[in-house]
């Protein structure tokens, strides 16, 4: 493909490292992909393999390694941003535009069909060049096609595509692109005998013959093939029609020796394994066969638990037209249907297994008054009946014959399963006694057949005849109207079922049926309020078209289907699908519950984080926090603050108590603001005294004096602007004492338990400041020699005091910083200093 009639595009959205040279790869087929490389036409978003790009990616991981992401710089050594960084940033960046410009309007920021109005048809200088959004918020990127030069063998741009110009002209041609053609034009669309030679064919005859050979070719495999699948068909039925997957062998069931309708567990059933169980009579199962009544027994067969039903002695060497049947009712498999396990015809016990539902039967259901069946429960059991039936007649058993709320089974997953379809041969007679042999039991079981079954009661070949579908959809109606109405289908109290039957088999006008609602039966008004919740009066008018005397009135199951659709709008009906959706609806609710407490837990943890770090240094509380012991430590050295109010007990007693409060609580609130620009630690305040830290608990080499020493200038010069509520013309005398030494810490107590500084250079600190005078700043030798280190301070020297425990000690007046200004404080007027 490599002689110049074809091109290949590749289209790069986000362009490799090596957009330049694609081909190199360091192994030995370079050179040959380098040849194929130059038939490449190579497409990627313009600018993406620019610098800004490559310098944006490289900044990524440096930008995350800081705060507020703290990523694991070890991690991201080496490492580049990813390559769809450059797009997110320009997708935030368009939003911060958005929102800039919303807020600057007085528009709501939180209206998001307002922000993407805004952003539509937008253009803006981003990260990957020039970014322009069309009506509907799609980008226009621009694009660069890349090509091989012949001169320099590497991949350059050849062209643009300026999508986000306003210029009527989009495409650009940089550098004239060469066509490796033979005449150098450029290739055309499709080559000259196609791609496949089939526009180059051979003559007329030629043709002929080849397409008549062709022809027969074909016909012959086909012929094969098709005998073939057939033969093989054939032989996998015989096969299986020989394994009879369909028998069940007497030795393989394990009864039980109480008969169970109820919920039973596998364990108990396996203690209660014994022989064939005797039907007691203290239990009516909701099966019922033929003419008498029979009762399902409950039991292991390969280790699962099954329902047994005694069936009519059945001869062991069963035709292929039984086999077939039983062949096909074993394969069926819908979740609305019984599943048929298999067929025992032991002359000891014939019996038929089938799945075992825990909850009985449908019209169990129905006679428990203890079951509230709302209308969601009614028509989720209506649906599985309608696609149980649904899917058995499009099934080679084609009808069910025997449909009735009995042999509708409920399992522990409230689904509704169909039970007692097929084997039709094996329960005829039973189903079609002589006229002088049928009872009221028998006429009982028949209240749900349809009419011109009944009629045709003198064998099976009168069936013939019979649309045995359309009786089902009769029989399904009867069904329907036993769940509505939750009442049995005809009045047994006023007249026999006997007489019923026969009501049934004759024709009369209205034909005789169910009462329903309207007419005065059960339910209340049609369309009203029924047993369970108000019951559509589409049901009832379903109900009179299933049981239309004339079965070609009466609809099939996929049409019933269809109604029940729009009569639940589409919507899952399902037991197990609306606790679900009830679930689901309950857990996103709990998850907005819980992100809201959550939040409200975040911000009263922030709140209370917040009062313990004002008590607490935050190292401290942390540890503390972590269930971790805070040791006393060392520190080489740290600078003290210490001061008080000159005058502080004339003023408080010439002042009541609340005032003193009230201006205690000011003046500390004026210096916490000014500490907070520091990076010091308030120790403790004592009446008027103030204690001040730098260099614990945080260590911070030799900044503690020159810190200190800021702030202490800085309290000095807030104490002219603060005015004392109840004294408004009082001006008030600050006493500033320094010292800077070593000194331990600590947390001392349990209750209220303190960050406490020990050592002599805490009562030096304490001596700087009870030797001074009002509104200066006295510092010791140590800490003046830390600040002439650092420069930029301007100290005088006071001389020798008198130091407790010390002796004589030099002293020095901090008067200022930066050329040595001097502050001015003038003598306050109305204290005597």
């Amino acid at each position: 493909m490599f002689d110049g009639n074809y091109v290949i595009f590749i289209p790069h959205h986000l362009p490799p490292a090596n957009v330049q040279t694609p081909w190199v790869t360091g192994d030995e087929d370079d050179d040959v992909i380098k040849k194929a490389y130059r038939h490449v036409f190579q497409v990627t978003v313009a600018e993406m393999a620019g610098e800004e790009v490559t310098q944006f990616r490289k900044e990524v991981p440096v930008k995350m390694a800081q705060p507020p992401w703290n990523y694991n710089a070890t991690l991201l050594s080496g490492r580049q941003g990813s390559e769809y960084s450059p797009f997110l940033h320009d997708v935030v960046y368009l939003y911060l535009l958005v929102l800039n410009e919303t807020v600057g309007e007085g528009e709501d920021h939180t209206d998001g069909q307002l922000l993407f109005n805004k952003a539509t048809s937008r253009t803006f200088r981003g990260v990957t060049g020039n970014v322009k959004l069309d009506g509907n918020g799609d980008r226009l990127p621009d694009y660069w096609l890349w090509r091989m030069s012949r001169d320099d063998d590497v991949f350059s741009v050849a062209m643009e595509a300026r999508m986000t110009s306003e210029a009527p002209q989009k495409v650009f041609v940089l550098r004239p692109v060469t066509w490796l053609t033979q005449d150098g034009s450029v290739p055309p669309d499709t080559p000259v005998c196609g791609f496949f030679g089939d526009l180059c064919p051979p003559d007329s005859a030629e043709r002929n013959i080849i397409a008549s050979v062709s022809t027969v070719a074909v016909l012959i495999v086909v012929v094969i093939i098709v005998a073939g699948i057939v033969y093989r068909r054939h032989v996998m039925l015989e096969r299986e029609l020989e394994q009879m997957l369909w028998k069940v062998e007497y030795g393989d069931i394990h009864f039980t020796k109480t008969n169970c309708v109820g919920s039973i567990s596998q364990m108990s059933l396996l203690s209660a394994a014994s022989a064939p169980p005797t039907v007691p009579s203290s239990r009516r199962s909701s099966l019922r066969v033929g003419e008498g009544q029979m009762f399902s027994a409950v039991g292991l067969y390969r280790g699962g638990v099954v329902a047994i039903k005694k069936v009519p002695p059945t001869k062991a060497d069963i035709g292929r037209a039984e086999q077939l049947h039983l062949k096909a009712m074993k394969e069926l498999n819908h979740e609305n249907l019984l599943s048929f396990i298999g067929l025992c015809v032991d002359e000891r016990f014939p019996c038929i297994l089938t799945a075992y539902c825990a909850k009985g039967s449908l019209q169990d259901l129905i006679e428990n008054d203890d079951i509230n069946l709302d209308w969601t429960f009614k028509i989720s059991l209506v649906n599985d009946l309608v696609n149980g039936m649904n899917y058995l007649h499009s099934s080679p058993i084609r009808f069910h014959g025997r449909l009735k709320s009995s042999n509708c089974l409920v399992d522990n997953r409230w689904i509704l399963k169909v039970a007692d379809f097929g084997l039709e041969a094996l329960w005829h007679r039973e189903v079609h006694p002589a006229a002088t042999d049928r009872d009221a039991q028998w006429s009982q079981g028949m209240l749900w057949t349809a009419p011109e079954v009944l009629r045709q009661r003198e064998g099976a070949g009168a069936m013939a005849t019979v649309d045995r579908q359309r009786a089902d959809v009769y029989s399904f109606a009867i069904v329907l109207y036993e769940v509505v109405c939750r009442c049995y289908p005809f009045d047994t109290d006023h007249a026999t079922p006997a007489v019923i039957i026969g009501r049934i088999q004759r024709v009369e006008d209205p034909p005789f049926r169910p009462s329903l609602p309207a007419e005065g039966g059960p339910g209340g008004q049609e369309g009203g309020k029924g047993e369970g919740g108000p019951v559509p009066g589409a049901v009832y008018r379903l109900m009179r078209t299933c049981w239309a005397e004339t079965p070609a009135d009466r609809p099939l199951f996929p049409a019933l289907r269809a109604s029940l659709a729009a009569l639940t709008k589409g919507r899952k009906c399902g037991i197990v699908d609306n606790m679900l959706l009830m679930l689901e609806k309950y857990a996103n609710n709990l998850e907005d519950i819980v992100q809201q407490r959550t939040g409200q837990l975040i911000e009263e943890r922030k709140k209370s984080d917040m009062l313990l770090y004002r008590m607490l240094p935050q190292v401290v509380a942390e540890k503390l926090k972590g269930g971790q012991q805070v040791t006393p430590e060392l520190y080489e050295a740290v600078t003290i603050y210490f001061s008080d109010i000159v005058g502080f007990t004339a003023l408080a007693s010439a002042s009541s108590p609340m005032q003193v409060v009230d201006l205690l609580n000011d003046l500390y609130t004026s210096f916490d603001s000014v500490i907070a620009r520091h990076h010091v630690y308030k120790v403790e305040t004592i009446g008027d005294a103030y204690m001040v830290v730098s260099g614990a608990p945080e260590r911070n080499e030799n900044r503690h004096v020159t810190e200190i020493a800021n702030m202490a200038l800085d309290l000095l010069a807030s104490i002219h602007s603060f005015q004392v509520r109840h004294r408004p013309g009082l001006k008030l005398c600050l006493r500033v004492g320094l010292h800077t030494g070593p000194c331990a810490t600590g947390v001392v107590g349990l209750t209220m338990p303190r960050y406490c500084l020990f050592g002599d250079t805490v009562n030096t600190a304490s001596r700087m400041e009870s030797t001074g005078l009002p509104l200066k700043i006295q510092v010791s030798q140590q800490t003046k020699d830390m600040l002439d280190d650092f420069g930029g301070y301007c100290l005088t020297y006071r001389g020798t005091i008198e130091v407790k425990g010390k002796g004589q000690q030099s002293t020095y007046w901090l008067e200022g910083k930066e050329h040595c200004d001097m502050l001015q404080l003038p003598h306050p007027p109305s204290l005597d200093c």
